[in-house]
């Protein structure tokens, strides 16, 4: 990973939007345009469709990677964690509500 001085400022960003409790789930970082999607694959040493489909699916991630991106974005593990689960169980209602 790049030094600390030279990390994306827009990790910054997200990370205040998301302390402050305006992001709800993981996908409205890169549906605000926050931090590009292709950005935060590279950081994760991600291919990118496979990060799109995480983005899209959260049921593929596993903790060691909710881990290091908590570390990218600077925020607390169960913080990035609750991220991922929001949107999935929002996810869910809205495939019952389509149903």
């Amino acid at each position: 990973m790049e030094p600390k001085d030279s990390k994306d400022k827009r990790y910054i960003n997200a990370k205040g939007l998301i302390e402050s409790g305006d992001i709800k789930h993981f996908r409205d970082i890169f549906l605000r345009d926050i931090i590009k999607r292709n950005r935060v694959a590279k950081d994760l040493g991600f291919n990118f469709n496979r990060f799109d489909d995480l983005v899209q699916n959260t049921d593929g991630w596993i903790l060691q990677d909710i881990y290091r991106m908590a570390a990218l974005f600077e925020v607390d593990e169960k913080v990035m964690f609750n991220l991922l689960h929001d949107q999935r169980i929002a996810d869910k209602q809205h495939k019952k509500k389509s149903s």
